[in-house]
């Protein structure tokens, strides 16, 4: 079975501080940056049952750079998220 597991990196040179912006320079920077996902190739077995258990799961790198679109627009995410 082959599964491909996909991965994040936010390119950006520097993080401007975001809540000092007003919302259409955020939204204007965030449009402008550099996202990128990478899948990898993986052979074993995966399982899907909710758990993240198999050998595969801790090869993947988490993606966490995550932006409000709703209340605030273009603020960091106000709650820690991996996906």
């Amino acid at each position: 079975m082959i599964v491909a597991l996909a991965l994040t990196i936010a390119i950006a040179s520097e993080k401007p501080d975001f809540a000092s912006l007003p919302r259409e320079e955020r939204v204007r920077l965030l449009k402008a940056r550099t996202w990128e996902m990478r899948a990898l190739r993986v052979q074993e077995k995966l399982s899907i049952d909710g758990r993240l258990d198999e050998e595969a799961w801790r090869r993947a790198e988490p993606i966490t750079d995550f932006f409000q679109r709703e209340t605030f627009e273009g603020l960091p995410a106000t709650e820690p998220t991996h996906v």
